[in-house]
């Protein structure tokens, strides 16, 4: 297994399967969409860290991150590099800041760049996991992280709190597990596979594993509740559909019947589902019309 890195990272935030596929050193087909995202994101970052640079006098850049060079104290390090055993991180920068550590009077917070102006979930980690690789060398965990956002490199502030940075802990364990060569994760489609360089063999593995993330509209969330029921599967899932006619007290219906489309996954066919009434203006003639399960199906053109 190869080491942890920021591609490595990234596509392990993005997808478990994935990450597993890029620490084993696989490579799949990237779209033309992928491939114009990163080149443009990598341009956007070269920009963002040149300006920084140049407003910042006492600067170095190209550096690697160990006791020694954070002891001298400069207050920005452009481009540097952490290593360890398990892990080989690219930082845009880490800027000092005031406050006691094993280094002296000072400590360093880490610096993230983001290719636009909002900061999701996915950035906050990446700032707590290189806050965790940070305080293993200046023995001081950060409390705040810094991003520079766009090719202009505006700044802003992320807190860095107990909860994130047990986030962070939880997906890098999760990468050392596999890492050591333990079991990997089960397989789970998201929205990220439109446009991953694995979508074709993903999917196949998928549709062979009959799995329920084959639905789209199924979430992480939902797909925890069908396997704490004992639900694995799209044939499992079919089976759960119960028609009932529904009075007007019912509560509301979901806005997607899974089971139901399950189960015209299963049985090919095509199947309309209504509440206690049938819709009023529903073609006459229509095969199981008025039916008291409120099912109506017809075989696929």
């Amino acid at each position: 297994m190869m080491k942890i890195t920021n591609e490595i990272l990234e596509a392990h935030l993005n997808c478990n399967t994935k990450g597993l596929r890029k620490l084993a050193g696989e490579s799949g087909t990237k779209s033309d969409y992928e491939m114009m995202s990163t080149e443009a994101r990598q341009a956007s970052r070269e920009a963002a860290v040149a300006k920084l640079v140049a407003r910042i006098p006492d600067a170095s850049r190209g550096v690697p991150v160990t006791v020694e060079t954070l002891k001298e104290g400069k207050l920005l390090l452009a481009d540097a590099t952490l290593e360890d055993e398990a892990m080989s991180l690219h930082l845009e920068a880490l800027k000092r800041s005031e406050g006691a550590s094993k280094l002296g009077d000072h400590h360093y917070v880490p610096v993230l760049h983001v290719n636009g102006v909002k900061v999701g979930t996915r950035e906050r980690l990446f700032l707590a996991v290189f806050g965790l690789a940070l305080s293993g060398v200046q023995g001081f965990r950060p409390a705040v992280g810094l991003v520079i956002c766009g090719p202009e490199g505006r700044p802003a502030r992320v807190e860095l709190d107990g909860k994130l940075y047990g986030q962070a802990e939880q997906a890098l364990g999760e990468l050392k597990r596999i890492q050591a060569g333990g079991e990997p994760s089960r397989l789970v489609l998201n929205k990220h596979c439109q446009q991953c360089e694995f979508r074709q063999r993903c999917h196949e593995e998928a549709v062979k594993a009959d799995e329920i993330s084959l639905l789209s509209g199924v979430g992480e969330k939902e797909l925890k509740r069908y396997n704490r029921k004992g639900i694995f599967t799209l044939t499992q899932l079919s089976c759960s559909f119960r028609p009932r006619r529904r009075s007007r007290r019912s509560p509301p219906l979901e806005k997607r019947q899974h089971a139901l489309h399950a189960m015209a996954i299963r049985d090919r066919r095509i199947y309309l589902f209504w509440g206690a009434e049938p819709p009023r203006q529903s073609r006459p003639g229509l095969p199981g019309h008025g039916r008291a399960a409120g099912l109506t199906d017809k075989p696929n053109a």
